[in-house]
């Protein structure tokens, strides 16, 4: 034998994913996700409301999580051109004229 510790720490870890997992699964499914440490912000503490008297703003009382707000429509999307290479002669910078390249003697 002597195969050490690994094969059971790895096993070990392995269960308590799955049962982590399943917590995670079940809370959601009872829209109660917000009672787990990890997803606190799944339920905001106030809750925007409006009736006949107008809008107003209350602790959220409720024992679900918050519902999925519809997703704003989306920006028109940009069309984007290619990119080209500049291909011009330039000018240097700080006002100094362009001079011809130096032909080296031979």
């Amino acid at each position: 034998g002597g195969r050490g510790l690994q094969p059971g720490i790895t096993a070990y870890m392995g269960f308590m994913c799955l049962a982590e997992s399943y917590k995670i699964y079940k809370l959601m499914r009872e829209e109660r996700l917000y009672t787990h440490p990890l997803f606190e912000l799944a339920r905001s503490s106030t809750r925007d409301g409006a009736d006949d008297r107008g809008h107003a703003t209350r602790l959220n009382d409720r024992d679900r999580d918050d519902e999925e707000v519809p997703a704003a429509p989306r920006a028109p999307q940009i069309q984007f051109s290619e990119v080209k290479p500049f291909a011009g002669s330039g000018r240097p910078l700080g006002g100094q004229e362009a001079r011809a390249p130096e032909a080296s003697p031979p």
